[in-house]
């Protein structure tokens, strides 16, 4: 399974498991029904996949969905900190606050 989008070497594992894989960025692309110029992108660090995304990279490379990783802690003990990394870990780029 690919390592969460927004993890440091998230693009470097993605190029391996694609050149083990024996995959052109373009077959890439096609397998996961994602656009072709992205796999690209997500190698060089220039873009991180939603975990929809994500999702589909995993089932292309390895023929099975990776399960979204899930977030332990409650609301009631989380830290403000921890709630923001993890929004950011599962793709969210916005969030609206409402008191």
């Amino acid at each position: 399974m690919l390592p969460e989008p927004n993890s440091g070497n998230f693009p470097r594992q993605l190029r391996r498991e694609r050149k083990n894989a024996e995959l052109t960025l373009a077959e890439l692309a096609e397998s996961a029904e994602i656009s072709n110029v992205m796999p690209g992108r997500y190698e060089r660090g220039e873009a991180v996949p939603t975990m929809q995304t994500w999702q589909k990279l995993n089932k292309a490379l390895f023929g099975e969905e990776g399960e979204i990783p899930s977030f332990d802690s409650s609301l009631e003990t989380a830290t403000i900190e921890e709630l923001v990394e993890e929004l950011k870990n599962r793709g969210v780029t916005k969030v609206n606050l409402i008191f």
